[in-house]
């Protein structure tokens, strides 16, 4: 098993460099209406530069061009007055949408795995910061939804192309292995 950094580039098990991000995913009270979108659960990984005035123009455009839309819809979102709610700062998120919506947020140690049996493969790992509200009969800052760790499974062929090619890599794995003379090519940094 291999670990990367996103589009960093190619880091080692023990040398593996968690970052800071603004994720942007998908999020329904139901899980029919996340499968009816037919895309994956995570849209966008942005810089933790980007302040919440730049990531709520992104989740504007981000839910007109990844919502199933008509052009009159398209238009209705991009150009009129929208409802207070449809946009909006909540307990540490921004929230687009109504149901599916879009929720961004920073998160910690975000890294992706990747596996060596196939490309078509990712699992993004990522630690939730924790949420804190105001307890209601002190008035004092608590912590409302405890720091969590969390991950999201991504079988990009089955997402892209509706089928799986692990049986088509594993197979091309063989050939390579049984081909004499064929060598290793390993790429340094140096």
């Amino acid at each position: 098993m291999q670990l990367i950094l996103f589009s960093l580039g190619f880091v080692s098990d023990t040398n593996l460099r968690k970052k800071q991000s603004w994720l942007i995913t998908w999020e329904s009270s139901r899980d029919d209406y996340l499968a009816d979108l037919n895309r994956p659960r995570i849209v966008a990984i942005l810089r933790p530069q980007y302040s919440s005035q730049t990531i709520k123009s992104f989740l504007t455009v981000l839910f007109t061009s990844e919502s199933m839309l008509t052009f009159s819809e398209k238009i209705g979102y991009s150009f009129s007055r929208h409802q207070s709610n449809w946009l909006r700062e909540e307990d540490g998120y921004i929230r687009c949408g109504h149901n599916p919506w879009l929720r961004a947020r920073l998160v910690k140690d975000l890294y992706v795995q990747r596996y060596g049996d196939t490309v078509w493969r990712q699992t993004l790992h990522w630690t939730e910061f924790p949420r804190y509200g105001e307890d209601q009969e002190t008035f004092e800052l608590v912590e409302v939804h405890p720091e969590r760790q969390c991950s999201e499974d991504g079988h990009f062929d089955m997402l892209w192309y509706g089928q799986s090619f692990l049986e088509e890599d594993e197979k091309s794995n063989q050939m390579m292995q049984l081909t004499p003379g064929r060598g290793t090519i390993r790429l340094s940094d140096d």
